[in-house]
């Protein structure tokens, strides 16, 4: 064969390997090209949900933006995904664990929902922003009221819970707070309920019930020694001692030690024992069966008479007396040195 001939091969069979090359590299570079344009379109289209891994918030119910951060190119489902409720808060104070399975099932069928790649911290919890109001501060109102609601006391006024108060976790924000008593009270003195309800933003958010004790104390006479029956009551025997008087009878305290002193004590008092005022009798200045002068006395006369005092009596009284002349029973005033007057 002559050289020029195997020339001609030779360059045919170079053309022909590398047309083939050139089939086969564009062959291999389609797939490749194909798959990157597919990650962009997916790209495009996914949305990154990227979950904090602590969150506050205030209000009654959450959403996933205010707990998490998105990111995407489809800005309308970023910001429809944003604001999927994820349920209520928790309580004031306390806090709510997230997981992917809880957010997956909140998300359900919203729009978009397919399309979101979810990032969640181990740990993340959303807690419910909160203020503590101390347990003292409330006590601190309701006893103020009480106190106020008391009027005057007739003597001094002390109060105490009946029970301690617990501090209130209340949502944050301005506190309304509103005390109203159960039932009508007319004196100081005794065991008095509150409701208490905690207002914030219109909504009651906590409530009790406060139960106050009060005692209204002063001093009454108190018998410094055994004094006996129908003994004539003397300064030394009495004193004045600060007790509770809430509730006692106004007959069964005195408050001045010459209420009691010159009386006559009625029955036995114990040492220490309060002394009411039915306790002692008054000494009389005429006693009963005693002898009197009977004074009958006008502008223009006057006569006397001897008489009997009918009751025991004290200077000034009206009291009967029996004329011991006439034998009639007449009634005068008591005077002074056993003289009953009578118009």
């Amino acid at each position: 064969m002559p050289r020029p001939l195997n020339r001609l091969l030779l360059t045919l069979l170079l053309l022909a390997l590398a047309a083939a090359g050139a089939v086969c590299a564009q062959d291999v570079a389609t797939p490749a090209a194909g798959q990157a344009a597919q990650a962009d379109a997916v790209a495009a289209v996914r949305i990154v949900v990227r979950v904090l891994p602590r969150v506050e918030v205030p209000g009654e119910e959450f959403t996933l933006g205010e707990v998490a951060e998105l990111d995407g190119a489809d800005l309308q489902a970023v910001r429809r995904l944003a604001a999927v409720s994820l349920g209520r808060s928790p309580q004031p104070g306390r806090s709510l664990r997230l997981n992917e399975p809880f957010l997956r099932g909140r998300l359900g069928q919203v729009p978009g929902a397919e399309r979101v790649e979810l990032n969640v911290p181990p740990g993340a919890e959303v807690v419910r922003a909160a203020q503590v109001i101390a347990g003292a501060d409330i006590a601190a109102r309701v006893l103020t009221l009480a106190e106020e609601q008391a009027g005057p006391a007739d003597g001094e006024l002390e109060q105490e819970l009946a029970t301690p108060v617990a501090d209130a976790v209340l949502p944050r924000g301005e506190v309304d707070w509103q005390i109203e008593p159960l039932g009508r009270y007319l004196a100081a003195g005794g065991a008095r309920t509150y409701r208490v309800v905690a207002k914030v933003r219109g909504d009651e958010v906590w409530r009790a019930m406060v139960r106050v004790n009060q005692q209204v104390f002063r001093k009454v006479v108190v018998a410094t020694r055994a004094v006996r029956r129908n003994q004539i009551v003397g300064a030394e025997d009495v004193t004045l001692v600060r007790k509770p008087v809430t509730g006692v009878q106004a007959e069964s305290y005195l408050t001045r030690t010459g209420e009691v002193v010159g009386t006559r004590a009625k029955r036995p008092i114990g040492r220490g024992e309060q002394i009411g005022r039915l306790m002692v009798n008054a000494v009389a200045d005429v006693a009963e069966g005693g002898p009197v002068l009977l004074v009958y006395e006008t502008e223009q006369v006057r006569f006397t008479s001897p008489g009997v005092a009918l009751v025991p009596a004290k200077v000034g009284a009206f009291i009967p007396v029996r004329n011991l002349e006439s034998g009639r029973i007449v009634y005068g005033v008591v005077q002074p040195a056993d003289v009953v007057k009578v118009n």
